[in-house]
């Protein structure tokens, strides 16, 4: 008699691959970027082999497209656990850029830049990209709704133009420190004078 277990404990195994997977794109693509991050270098150390990343992803593009729709799940999970117990817009924001590391990371816009370069002649994978590397961007919404009630946030401009701004700042900063080298340290203040009323 066949064990009916097996199907199961295979679709378990083939999830937890893909999982770990996802993983290493969000570890590895940061560190290099998305041109000069081979497959070879996305595996290395990690137990994986090449024939288990191409059985879930058929191409470096379309794994980048995984990652991101990954990292907008577990960012929406992140947002929805924040913690709402803050005394200023100064802590608030000094919290939430606080896991942002450029000193070791290359910027999301460079690595998408990069990733659009790849995928110019696969509009579909580009177009999903394109969406969700957009979606992420659009998180900061609900942020502002959580601490709507305290007044922290301007409202002379629609959510989704500050949230524009914001990213923008983001981008100049970790931009500027990537390729000029200069500091970062001025992030907090930079946004808490874009959001205040």
């Amino acid at each position: 008699m066949a064990d009916r277990t097996s199907p199961n404990k295979l679709e378990a195994r083939r999830e937890a691959t893909h999982r770990q997977l996802l993983a290493l794109g969000l570890e590895r693509f940061p560190k290099q970027g998305f041109a000069t991050t081979s497959i070879d270098d996305l595996l290395r150390g990690s137990g994986q082999s090449k024939g288990g990343f191409y059985y879930h992803f058929g191409s470096k593009e379309e794994f980048y497209v995984a990652v991101l729709a990954y990292r907008n799940e577990l960012e929406r999970e992140w947002w929805r656990a924040f913690d709402g117990d803050f005394a200023s817009l100064k802590e608030l924001i000094t919290v939430a850029v606080a896991g942002l590391d450029p000193v070791t990371n290359v910027p999301d816009a460079i690595i998408h830049g990069q990733f659009r370069d790849a995928a110019a002649d696969h509009p579909e994978l580009l177009a999903e990209g394109n969406r969700l590397f957009t979606a992420r961007r659009q998180t900061l919404t609900h942020f502002f709704g959580l601490f709507d009630d305290r007044g922290w946030f301007r409202t002379d401009i629609p959510a989704d133009e500050l949230n524009r701004r914001v990213f923008a700042v983001i981008d100049g900063f970790y931009l500027s420190h990537h390729l000029l080298g200069t500091p970062t340290d001025g992030l907090a203040d930079a946004l808490v004078r874009l959001l205040r009323p």
